[in-house]
This record gives structure tokens, sequence and C-alpha cells, in this order.
């Protein structure tokens, strides 16, 4: 019978000590094999605390500019309407959030842990430090703004609160989108980032004719040192005078403009504010 045949074969393995000898050679195989488990495992964990450390540091540093947004957006002396914001931030970012707590610590490892597990390729620096930031905030801060306004106030208004942002008018919406901008690049510069920068703006005085909001833009322009450029149709006057110069441009081809001496592009003379 076959079994009969296999159990003595076995039961020869076994007085022989082959199956015996086998084992211990699986055994010392394993062992082998997991010795360096513990050493791999603990080099792993080191990685994983030295990249937390790292990402920690970038969002440690992007929550420090946060607390200085307020600093970098104070108001200048404009006079007129604009008095009361004098010395005032336009955008402040409050939180009871400690950077430096384990708390916050942990958050971050969680979100380096999660992001590392996901599957396809990783993502790139500043998904991750926005990732953990966001992580280490866990929505308990909050980001408030003046409201530009024909009768301003000091009163701040929550960016997401139903009287944030997304209610004000069309003037409203670009003066603080302007001063928000001029914020961040005065805080860049501070932080030894190219000052200033160009801001292009496709006629802004079609949603922006308010003049004290004209008027509050170009201020702060200057303040911070971007150089505003606006294309527009607008023709008024007073709102011309705030910028230092006027180009402008004749439209050419079929008018035949170009053919009668007129040159498609001309530097207004007229200078305002003393240039």
């Amino acid at each position: 019978f076959p079994y009969t045949t296999l159990f003595r074969s076995e039961k020869n393995r076994r007085e022989d000590g082959i199956l015996r000898d086998g084992i211990d050679e699986l055994l010392v195989y394993i062992q082998q094999a997991a010795d360096p488990l513990p050493h791999e495992l603990a080099k792993l964990e080191q990685d994983k605390q030295t990249t937390v450390d790292e990402v920690m540091h970038v969002a440690k540093k992007a929550f420090k500019l946060l607390q200085n947004l307020g600093k970098k957006s104070k108001i200048p002396e404009l006079g007129g309407i604009w008095h009361s914001w004098f010395g005032l931030p336009f955008v402040r970012f409050t939180t009871r959030v400690d950077p430096d707590s384990e708390s916050s610590r942990l958050a971050v490892a969680g979100s380096v842990t999660r992001l590392a597990q996901m599957e396809g390729e990783l993502p790139n620096g500043a998904t991750i430090v926005r990732t953990a930031l966001a992580e280490m905030l866990s929505g308990a801060f909050q980001i408030e703004t003046l409201k530009p306004d024909p009768l301003p106030t000091t009163k701040y208004y929550p960016i997401s609160h139903k009287e944030g942002v997304r209610s004000w008018s069309g003037g409203q919406k670009l003066s603080g989108s302007v001063l928000l901008y001029m914020a961040f690049s005065n805080l860049l510069m501070a932080e030894g980032q190219a000052a200033g920068g160009v801001l292009l703006m496709d006629n802004p005085f079609g949603s922006c004719n308010h003049i004290e909001f004209v008027r509050l833009i170009v201020a702060l322009t200057r303040q911070y040192g971007v150089q505003m450029i606006a294309y527009t149709p607008v023709v008024d006057e007073e709102i011309r005078r705030m910028y230092r110069n006027n180009v402008l441009l004749r439209k050419g081809g079929a008018s035949g403009l170009s053919k009668r001496g007129f040159t498609l592009v001309q530097l207004e003379q007229k200078i305002y504010n003393n240039g």
C-alpha cells in the first residue's frame, strides 16, 4: 500500500536525522534573515523621524510667516476716508495652536505617514508642507481682513464668513485682492525674497471705479514697492492722475492712423503728481 511505503520512508528520514537537520538548517536561515530586521526597522524609524523633522521645520517657518502677516500688512497714513486705518493690519491671522507642542509634531508626523502610504508618486514638497501645516492647524485658526468701503470701519471680517470677501462688491473684491497680494509680497520681501514685483491688471476700473478705492490701491503699491500696470479704456481724468505715467495706444490698420503720421504708442506728456 503506497501510504505504508511513504510512512516507512518518513520514519527512516526521522531516524536518520535528515528531517531534523533540515529543520535546523531552516531555523538557522530564518534567524540569519531576521537578525538585520531590528537594525533595518530602527533605520527606517530614524529616517522617518528625520523626514518629520525636516517637514516640521518648514511647516513652522510657514506658520511664522502667517503670524507675521499682520505686521507686514499695516496700512500707511493715507488720510481722507482711510484715516482710521492708519497703522492697522489689513489682514491678520489668529490661532491658539502652538507649533512647538508635541501635538503639533504628532499631527505633522501623521501627515507624513499618510502621504508616504499613498499609492503612486509622492507629492511635491509644497504639497507636503501645505498638508502638514493644515494638519497642524486642524482648522483652529482664522484669517480676517478689513473691508474696503466708501465708509470704512475698523471691523475685521473672516475671509470665509458670509460677510467676507465673497459677499463684497466688485470694487471691494478687487481692492481687497490687491491689498492681500501686496501684504504677501511685503511679507516675502521681508523674508529675503525678491522685492515688489509687477502687478498686471486688465481694466480694473470697470469694477473698481470708486476714486477712493483707486487711491488706496495706488498708495499701497508705492508703499510696498509693487509696479502696477493697468490696461483700461477709462479716460477719467481723476483716475488717470493717480498714475505717474500714462501710455496711450492707438488703433492702426484699417483706420489708417499710422499712415497719417500718428504713432501707435505714445507716452502722454502730461505729468501728474510731479511724476
